[in-house]
């Protein structure tokens, strides 16, 4: 294991520690954020009301939080493919950089950032199963369209309920999809800690 490749994984422990607390703290606000929007779906949404504040609050940490652990679990990404590199690996498609940059180029970041993803996968645990992935990513990307649409029908006369539920079910997928996501960095963290002459692995 070369010098480059120990101080890396080194760097991947520490990113996968801070993206694990950053999850856990998005995972704990969006809670908040769908059991308010559940019950507001079923009972109103008051103006001023106790339940408005709840419900605006979950949604302002839900989303701060979110754009945090795009921060941090970005660095993760870059470091984890870097590692690849670090570590000898052949034939990549995807470089530490465009691992993450292909999350934010329209339409390719339906798929790229996934096929990224199995990339790592593959690399780092010698594994085709990629059921673990798939379900992060429908999750994600399932989620993120209901909550898209529910946004915007909340505030249509007499679709407010309808709306609410929609965003609830749609953060509720996102909560799972970070859940699953984290399961993803600590399997890879794990195997690239150990990741020692398994570099030829399906060159």
């Amino acid at each position: 294991m070369t010098r480059d490749l120990d101080s890396g994984i080194a760097g991947l422990k520490r990113r996968a520690s801070w993206a694990e607390i950053g999850i856990w703290l998005f995972i704990a606000a969006s809670l908040v954020f769908v059991v308010s929007g559940i019950v507001a779906a079923a009972t109103g949404l008051v103006s001023g009301s106790t339940l408005e504040t709840v419900f605006s609050l979950g949604a302002v940490a839900t989303f701060a939080l979110f754009v945090a652990c795009v921060v941090l679990i970005s660095m993760w990404i870059h470091r984890a493919h870097a590692n690849l590199f670090a570590g000898g690996y052949d034939g990549l498609e995807y470089t530490p950089g465009w691992s993450v940059g292909w999350f934010f180029v329209p339409f390719a970041n339906l798929v790229k950032p996934f096929h990224a993803m199995v990339e790592l996968w593959e690399r780092s645990l010698g594994s085709t199963d990629h059921s673990l992935l798939r379900a992060w990513w429908g999750c994600f990307l399932v989620g993120g369209v209901l909550e898209n649409v529910g946004t915007r029908m909340v505030d249509q006369p007499g679709a407010m309920a309808f709306g609410l539920s929609l965003m609830a079910t749609g953060t509720a997928l996102r909560t799972v999809s970070a859940w699953l996501v984290l399961t993803i960095i600590r399997q890879v963290t794990e195997a690239q800690n150990g990741m020692v002459g398994i570099g030829s692995t399906f060159d």
